[in-house]
């Protein structure tokens, strides 16, 4: 797979998958990504920054591991 530049490819553990509200509704990630990806901007460490407050806030009590890596290609250098 390549990544041009502006792609953002979002890896993730199953404890962010998995975590559940109070009411047993798993994190929407495909819902919320589009979104967290557009506030975040160009920058790979907002958009886990932003997806792990959100995952926060959806279920203040997650109890697997979460681990969430971005990566973006780095711009071309020039000669």
């Amino acid at each position: 797979m390549r990544l041009r530049p502006g792609d953002r490819l979002f890896l993730c553990s199953d404890g962010v998958l998995e975590s559940r509200d109070a009411g047993g509704r798993f994190y929407p990630l495909l819902d919320r990504l589009p979104g967290l990806s557009e506030a975040a901007g160009p920058d790979p460490a907002r958009l886990a920054a932003l997806v792990r407050a959100d995952l926060a806030r959806f279920c203040p009590d997650v109890r697997d591991d979460v681990t969430m890596l971005v990566l973006a290609p780095s711009p071309a250098a020039r000669p």
